[in-house]
């Protein structure tokens, strides 16, 4: 038999144990009461929560948002509402600390967690005609972590740096000083390495090897002191020697690539 209440307090249902609690007394406009009258518990929404003093209110379903109560917009950004706040990515929403912190310290719970920048609404395009937010936060998702292709932009310079599938920034590979020629980030080796490295297809300047016997040859348009060595038909590497360095004998003072 339920015990019965005084008029001044409510029953609730615990939701976290699934079972009536008889020996608690919640306000009627608590988080977890509900009128008298009504057998549905009614959520506290966040006005009341700032009414009642709280400062930052996590938002229930996205782990990376929360409510600032002494925030009130004029104008309501789009994506967003009234007090609505957003952790800068790749961050989320301690609502211990009641802080953003990095998302590798943070427990959400239940609240959902966004790996890719797209997914952050600050990063989203609020008009027509913006930069896609794919080419500032390109995915990391399924990647590991270290350097990563840019996607749509393989075989460029541009590359991107993850950590558990989050993007941290894009980088641009920097221009090899020794063959004095720009560098282009492999896909499949997850590195930079210069124009002689990279195929013709792809936009690169790979001498071919094929019918020439092996050894050195002069790298045609290269720098003075460049060749490339062909071994069986193949292109084994790039060599710069310095003027007045020799390939041989050891210790070698050229450059290989």
């Amino acid at each position: 038999m339920p015990r019965i209440y005084s008029q001044n307090s409510s029953p609730f249902v615990n939701t976290r144990v699934s079972r009536m609690q008889d020996n608690c007394f919640c306000d009627t406009h608590s988080q977890f009461g509900a009128p008298r009258g009504d057998t549905t518990a009614r959520p506290v929404t966040v006005e009341e929560q700032c009414e009642r003093g709280a400062r930052l209110v996590p938002h229930p379903e996205e782990c990376q948002l929360y409510y600032n109560c002494s925030l009130h917009y004029d104008i309501v950004p789009r994506f967003f509402e009234q007090r609505l706040v957003e952790c800068k990515y790749p961050q989320l929403f301690d609502r211990q600390l009641q802080m953003c912190r990095d998302f590798s310290l943070v427990d959400c719970d239940s609240r959902k967690v966004h790996k890719s920048g797209c997914n952050y609404r600050n990063n989203m395009c609020p008009r027509a005609h913006c930069i896609p937010c794919s080419q500032t936060f390109p995915s990391c998702e399924g990647m590991q972590d270290g350097p990563n292709v840019f996607i749509s932009r393989e075989w460029s310079p541009n590359y991107v740096i993850c950590r558990s599938e989050r993007t941290l920034e894009t980088r641009t590979c920097p221009r090899d000083t020794h063959f004095q020629v720009p560098q282009f980030f492999h896909p499949e080796r997850n590195e930079c390495v210069n124009l002689y490295r990279i195929p013709p297809e792809r936009g690169g300047a790979m001498p071919s090897c094929e019918r020439r016997f092996n050894g050195a040859h002069p790298l045609e348009g290269g720098r003075t002191g460049t060749a490339y060595i062909c071994q069986g038909g193949h292109l084994l590497s790039i060599r710069y020697c310095p003027p007045g360095a020799r390939p041989e004998p050891e210790p070698r003072s050229c450059v290989y690539s």
